[in-house]
């Protein structure tokens, strides 16, 4: 009787052994399989793009030129108002994971991944057309008569704001698995780190009714894009924990490096979208227009927190978290100069020619940015 009951018990623990052993082995995520892949839908958000100056005034006195400090004057857009920078929410995009083991005892692997977002798009308009406002303005500094200015005297027009962006980045890590870490294993992470993100701010404003130009539309257009190249070296961290069909991996990463900053300024005042009357608008003039770059060293770091489930010993779905930060970035709306020298724009009484000091000038204004948000994906092992 007492043999039959510790031959019952010794079956009963080895027929529970493999369901013991399936647990703790499936710990060392990706360590079980030669290569792995995924590939992942993406909805972000990125920092909203900020805009430093004022851009668009309104006033309710159709005498009155929506000039700054004017009585009555409010800032619609920019600067100073409610609307001070493009929300950038529910961004679609993709990315896709590759890695490897290079050793039979998956000690030593690499891993590269890389993912795009779509590009962007966000608009603000304002019209006093048809009186939907009665003075509707583009205000500026005028640095000839140290004062406040506006582009448009009374004359009925149409003020547009475009902003585009998109970002794009690629990473390529090499992996060392630390021995004797079944439980919770730890993968240390080392590798090159490229971070992309082109912005841009176009500010368009249709002049109606101008009597020398009758019938026709005159457009002042300024154009602000940015560039930010990042190139870095980057430091990291992998650990995950298996529950039955369950994982939860966490990745850490910082990455040092320069980041090549690129502006590029341009304009355009023209009739009907046909006839070029000067490359120049507003910001935008002979003493800023160009494009100018310069290297910044920054700092980018990464969080992941992911949540997988294994369908089977090869394929697995996950959602993820992620987190980007890069600490100093130049955005268009922040490289906007305010300060006019009227001289060098025939437009606003100047007479072409620069004289006396070089403004608006191209400046380098830095901020950090944080992209977020989640993930839906597949891992194929």
């Amino acid at each position: 009787m007492h043999l039959k009951k510790t031959l019952s018990q010794t079956l009963l623990l080895l027929a529970m052994q493999p369901v013991f052993l399936n647990s703790v082995s499936l710990a060392a995520n990706n360590t079980q399989h030669q290569m792995w892949s995924s590939v992942e839908y993406l909805n972000w958000w990125i920092q909203d793009s900020p805009i430093g100056v004022p851009l668009i005034t309104e006033n309710n006195n159709p005498n009155a030129f929506a000039m700054i400090n004017e009585p009555g004057t409010n800032i619609l857009f920019g600067a100073g108002s409610h609307h001070n920078s493009f929300t950038l929410a529910n961004i679609g995009g993709g990315r896709i994971t590759i890695g490897g083991w290079l050793d039979t005892p998956h000690c030593y692997g690499i891993e590269a991944s890389a993912f795009g977002l779509s590009r962007k798009k966000k608009n603000f308009t304002a019209s006093s057309v048809n009186g939907q406002i009665p003075a509707l303005n583009i205000p500026f500094f005028s640095t000839n008569t140290s004062s406040e200015n506006v582009l448009v005297e009374k004359h009925p027009n149409t003020a547009t704001v475009n902003e585009t962006i998109q970002p794009f980045n690629l990473e390529i890590n090499g992996i060392y698995h630390m021995p004797q870490q079944q439980k919770f294993p730890v993968l240390l992470l080392f590798g090159f780190h490229y971070f992309n993100v082109q912005e841009k701010i176009r500010l368009n404003d249709a002049v109606y009714e101008i009597p020398t130009l009758p019938g026709s539309t005159l457009n002042v257009r300024d154009n602000f894009a940015t560039k930010n190249n990042f190139y870095g070296l980057q430091l990291g961290a992998r650990t995950s924990y298996d529950y039955y069909h369950f994982n939860l991996e966490l990745t850490a990463e910082v990455g040092l490096g320069i980041n090549a900053q690129k502006l590029r300024i341009n304009a355009q005042t023209n009739v009907n979208n046909n006839i070029v009357i000067q490359n120049t608008g507003l910001f935008a003039e002979p003493s800023n227009i160009g494009t100018f770059s310069k290297n910044q060293f920054a700092t980018l770091s990464q969080l992941e927190a992911k949540l997988g489930y294994k369908l089977n010993s090869n394929l697995s779905t996950f959602i993820a978290y992620n987190f980007l930060y890069i600490n100093k970035v130049i955005r268009p709306g922040d490289q906007i100069d305010r300060n006019i020298n009227q001289s060098q724009n025939i437009l606003i009484g100047g007479t072409g020619t620069l004289t006396g000091p070089a403004s608006p000038s191209s400046q380098f204004r830095n901020s950090s940015m944080w992209i977020q948000g989640l993930s839906l994906g597949i891992e194929f092992a």
